[in-house]
């Protein structure tokens, strides 16, 4: 055909080449060509090609953005050997690879293939009646090849590259996808899924070490040799069973729940020891934990996780919102290790609803346990919330902390719904008194309502209401923060709205803005002179905004503090 330079904007079909072969381009020794395939090609007959040249250096680059459908015929990656010195790549970026009752070749078995480079899934359905004399493959970092129930023969290659993943659904794992006899080269760092509807074992050629590995069958997939993962490790339905191996993690490691239904943590995936660095709870349903864990990373949830009465330990959390929290539905506690200065947030409920604690601790760090339970007794002196909080650390005493208290209307009582500021008052429930000093923080705007204050050096069971004598609200008003303060946003992450709270000890010229990912600013929150005092700002995020980190910075006089918030759609 002569193409280089060419882009064809439709498809291509191939129907019948009666005893002659249809060729793409045939380069002169030492040049390249360079096609683009804006359609599909499809071909029901006939013999098609990128070449069948015998020049050396030469190289071919075949640009595909559409599927190949090949029902008939022989079409080969390449009909020439290029002189065993030329290259030719087919790369798929976008869409699928289907052939049946159809002969594929490859004359140049180490200079051509297809390569599958979409940032995404892509399926290689290989039908009945082919004659696979060599399907040279490569999969690239970011695209998954989805082989499902199909399987590779002949001598052509395949590679699995660092940040690519292979996807098979058969019994026998990918050892029953991949039969060819040519070179198979399966990166450490690649991804691995199964996501057959019977039981499945890993299967032989799952290299010792992987990055991603992902469980996708109510059937389980049993472990054919002992294996570590430094990526993830998501359970997205069934379990893994050990098979008489091991799993454990690297260093970074993360482990993910992220079935439809409840799960529950068992010993194989979530080891006492050489467990994951994180662990994510993308499940609704619920995770249940089967046992006393501890992580020394990240605790991330959107969905539920039942500790039951075992205690989880993990240096800080995060949530997605009031619906998806740790559920205290037992004697369990959440523990941070990482408490100081910064903010850290508990986002811990009952059995039914959300009640979070944010924690900050100007004194010595310490290591900080809390837990929530339903306590609906009458507070003596007014209305309060219907739930108990009991807040240990690790070593008593040394600490100066701040605390908030969180709650949505379903936990308030009837005193303390229809007078919220006169009753949001936090208490030491060991003694009935009113527990810190200084000025509350209130706000009733967005749920989690909430209510904050410092100056608190024992912890232990404590309430929101009005148990007992309280602090007058004049002397409360009349005090003034004594250092510049920019708290961390809450609720975090948020959409379409959070609170931004900030405190001043001096009458400042004030600037509070929002940045994107990029360090661009997007947004002037306050832009004025302010008194000095504890403030508050609603910041609403606009429509057109998408998920992701955000920053807000706040200016006041000499001082300048940034922290980050996640916007979540």
């Amino acid at each position: 055909l002569g193409w280089n330079g060419n882009t064809i904007g439709g498809n291509i079909t191939i129907k019948n080449t009666g005893t002659a072969r249809l060729y793409m381009c045939a380069p002169a020794t030492g040049t390249s060509a360079v096609i683009t395939i804006n359609g599909d090609v499809i071909q029901t007959g006939g013999t098609f090609s990128t070449n069948g040249s015998s020049n050396g250096n030469t190289s071919i680059t075949i640009n595909h953005n559409g599927n190949i459908n090949v029902i008939g015929g022989n079409f080969s990656i390449s009909r020439g050997s290029q002189g065993g010195t030329g290259t030719t790549v087919w790369n798929l970026a976008d869409g699928n690879f289907s052939m049946r009752n159809a002969t594929t070749q490859n004359s140049n078995p180490d200079g051509a293939k297809f390569v599958f480079s979409m940032q995404g899934t892509q399926k290689l359905t290989l039908g009945t009646g082919n004659t696979l004399t060599a399907l040279p493959i490569e999969v690239m970092n970011g695209a998954t090849l989805s082989m499902g129930s199909s399987v590779l023969e002949g001598t052509g290659n395949f590679i699995l590259d660092a940040g690519g993943t292979i996807e098979t659904s058969l019994p026998e794992g990918i050892d029953g996808n991949l039969k060819n006899t040519g070179t198979i080269t399966l990166s450490n760092e690649g991804g691995y899924n199964y996501i057959g509807t019977s039981a499945q074992v890993t299967g032989n050629l799952l290299p010792s070490v992987v990055g991603n590995l992902l469980v996708n069958n109510g059937e389980g997939v049993t472990l054919s040799n002992s294996v570590i993962v430094n990526g993830v490790l998501e359970i997205a339905s069934g379990t893994i069973i050990s098979g008489g191996n091991s799993l454990t993690y690297g260093s970074e490691a993360s482990l993910k729940y992220s079935s439809r239904s409840s799960q529950t943590t068992s010993d194989i995936e979530f080891p006492n020891a050489g467990g994951p660095k994180n662990l994510f709870i993308e499940n609704r349903s619920g995770v249940t934990l089967h046992a006393a864990r501890v992580i020394t990373g990240s605790l991330s949830i959107n969905g539920k996780f039942r500790l039951g009465d075992f205690d989880f330990t993990a240096a800080s959390a995060s949530n997605t919102g009031r619906t998806t929290f740790v559920v205290m539905n037992g004697s369990g506690s959440l523990i941070l290790t990482s408490t100081g200065q910064s903010e850290s947030i508990f986002p811990i409920g009952t059995s039914s609803y959300y009640a979070p604690v944010w924690l900050s601790n100007t004194g010595a760090a310490d290591i900080i346990g809390v837990h929530v339970s339903d306590d609906a007794a009458a507070a003596p002196e007014g209305g309060r919330i219907k739930v108990k909080w009991n807040i240990s650390e690790g070593t008593e005493g040394g600490g100066n902390y701040t605390l908030t208290f969180g709650w949505i209307t379903s936990l308030e009582d009837a005193l303390f719904k229809a007078d919220r500021e006169n009753n949001a008052f936090i208490f030491n429930l060991s003694d009935t008194t009113e527990a810190g000093s200084g000025p509350y923080t209130r706000q009733f705007s967005i749920q989690p309502y909430t209510v904050s204050r410092g100056g608190i050096t024992k912890l232990g069971p404590f309430g929101v209401g009005k148990f007992g004598e309280v602090t007058s609200v004049e002397e409360n008003v009349g005090r003034i923060p004594q250092n510049f303060v920019l708290r961390q946003n809450y609720p975090n992450p948020f959409n379409p709205s959070t609170i931004i709270d900030y405190q001043l000890p001096v009458f400042s010229k004030v600037t509070l803005k929002i940045f994107n990912l990029l360090g661009q600013e997007i947004e002037t929150l306050v832009d004025e002179y302010q008194m000095p005092g504890i403030h508050s700002k609603v910041f609403t995020i606009h429509s057109s905004w998408s998920s992701g980190i955000y920053y807000y910075q706040l200016k006041a006089g000499n001082f300048i503090d940034t922290k980050k918030c996640i916007i979540l759609k």
